[in-house]
């Protein structure tokens, strides 16, 4: 089993360099006109079939209902983990391999990566939370900001084995490779959180950002919300 309960995690090596490579292909190989999966990603994807039901996550910022782009999108980003790029780019490689259009959203939090990724197919966050930093892994989310169901888990683990055993799912064309685009997803998430609340009062704080990926957004987002923050 290689999902865990958030994602995959591993401490950073080749055999997880490798797998971010095929994770990517993994999930991107349905698109192609000669996959044999009967079951998509889609198909089995709980929050994304019923996209009209209020999710946690689409009530409070109040996210577009997400819908399947025409071709596959992925919107992708990471922490600020050293491993992070060249995982990042290993799957965007192994998604391009397919046809996939791949977003790089670069270093951002988890919740900016979901929330840029509401109407594409579905994103992944180069992270491993608060492990130790010869950790990283990778995160997959549906358009509504859930994680992977247990049988989107299942499907992919499925793919991935049947590439290490040299029988992969679809065929990739090198007429048909994707593309990949850089965009800023810091500005859209920071302007919608702004437009979330109003701060009436003049506040004060210390934060400290822990080098963390919200280090790209937090001090910014206190400024232009008014408050007087030394971060």
């Amino acid at each position: 089993m290689l999902f865990g309960s958030s994602g995959i995690r591993k401490i950073y090596d080749s055999e997880l360099l490798f797998l971010a490579l095929k994770t990517g292909m993994a999930v991107s190989c349905e698109d192609t006109p000669n996959s044999s999966d009967s079951e998509t990603l889609f198909s089995c994807a709980d929050s994304f079939a019923d996209s009209s039901k209020p999710t946690e996550l689409t009530k409070p910022t109040e996210l577009t209902k997400p819908s399947k782009p025409a071709k596959l999108t992925i919107m992708t980003g990471r922490d600020c983990r050293t491993s992070g790029k060249i995982l990042q780019d290993a799957f965007t490689a192994g998604a391009l391999h397919y046809g996939a259009k791949v977003i790089d959203g670069g270093i951002a939090p988890t919740p900016t990566v979901a929330y840029a990724g509401r109407n594409t197919s579905f994103s992944c966050c180069i992270t491993a939370s608060h492990n130790p930093e010869e950790f990283n892994g990778l995160k997959l989310l549906n358009p509504d900001g859930s994680a992977f169901t247990k049988r989107q888990q299942a499907i992919t683990e499925t793919r991935i084995a049947a590439f290490e055993e040299g029988k992969p799912a679809g065929k990739a064309s090198w007429e048909n490779q994707g593309t990949v685009s850089a965009e800023d997803i810091i500005t859209p998430h920071k302007e919608k959180i702004l437009d979330s609340f109003d701060i009436s009062e003049k506040l004060r704080m210390v934060v400290d950002c822990g080098s963390g990926a919200g280090s790209v957004i937090t001090p910014s987002l206190l400024a232009d919300a008014g408050v007087n923050a030394a971060c």
